[in-house]
């Protein structure tokens, strides 16, 4: 039997088995395949990069775990990276699903392992309010926080004595499933640095925000992480989901070239006999 006629009669099976494996290849090996990186990724990274070791930055986590899967890896990677550089972290939600995230978070990243909780992190929990809330924390935290997530008050938190407002922070990261509207407008044109972490369908209007200044930066989504993750050499959920589409985009292009030349050869074969 020739080539031609094997591809011809090819189970198709075996082309779905060979889709299988390669989407979950990635997942063991993870590959880092290229990634153009963007500005809106590269002005969050370089923001972060800039700070100094003990520098206080804060991100919320204004999602639940419907949200997760875009916004979740970009909160890991942030604080990876600022592990890192040695900085010092409070986590807020505005939501009330974003403590446990925080709590994930700091656990995936090494946070809760490698410093001291009340020293160098802390997790405020949930401000209820929503933007409201968000422009009281912007003036005076303490006036709107007594105590932090497991119920102890601000006065017992070393971390907390350094922090007064929004200019406290040097790095403000907001994560959020739904408009961001509301942290411009409390958050911005102020000293402090402004990054979103987003899902993608918000892409566009994170592009007005930055191109008028106001905020740094923005992670994009899963693609969003892989940048960032590719930026920081801490290859995760987001450069894996990357990789896969990457592999198997390439892998459904091969497929059609094959199909497309045994098809043409099967035409010439057929017309010549």
């Amino acid at each position: 039997m020739s080539t031609l006629e094997k591809i011809d009669k090819l189970d198709r099976r075996y082309i779905f088995l060979g889709l299988l494996v390669l989407s979950f290849l990635p997942v063991l090996m993870p590959m880092g395949l290229p990634v153009p990186i963007g500005p809106a990724t590269t002005g969050s990274y370089e923001a972060l990069d800039a700070l100094n070791p003990g520098d206080i930055i804060c991100m919320t986590f204004d999602y639940a775990g419907g949200s997760a899967a875009e916004l979740y890896p970009q909160n890991v990677v942030i604080l990876k990276h600022a592990l890192k550089k040695d900085l010092r972290v409070v986590v807020v939600a505005f939501s009330v699903g974003g403590p446990e995230m925080g709590e994930m978070a700091l656990e995936e990243s090494g946070y809760k392992t490698a410093k001291a909780k009340g020293v160098d992190y802390v997790n405020l929990g949930f401000i209820s309010g929503f933007e409201t809330a968000m422009s009281s924390y912007a003036k005076d935290v303490h006036a709107i926080v007594s105590t932090d997530f497991f119920g102890t008050p601000l006065s017992q938190i070393p971390l907390m004595n350094e922090v007064r407002d929004i200019e406290s922070f040097k790095y403000l990261a907001f994560t959020t499933s739904t408009s961001q509207d509301h942290y411009i407008r409390q958050f911005t044109g102020k000293s402090t640095k402004i990054v979103g972490c987003i899902q993608s369908l918000y892409f566009s209007v994170m592009q007005v925000y930055m191109g008028t200044g106001q905020l740094v930066g923005f992670l994009n989504g899963l693609r969003g992480s892989a940048e960032y993750e590719i930026l920081t050499n801490e290859l995760g959920v987001g450069a894996i989901t990357m990789d896969q589409a990457s592999i198997t985009h390439l892998y459904g292009v091969g497929l059609l070239i094959i199909g497309n030349i045994a098809f043409f050869l099967k035409g010439r074969k057929s017309g010549g006999s």
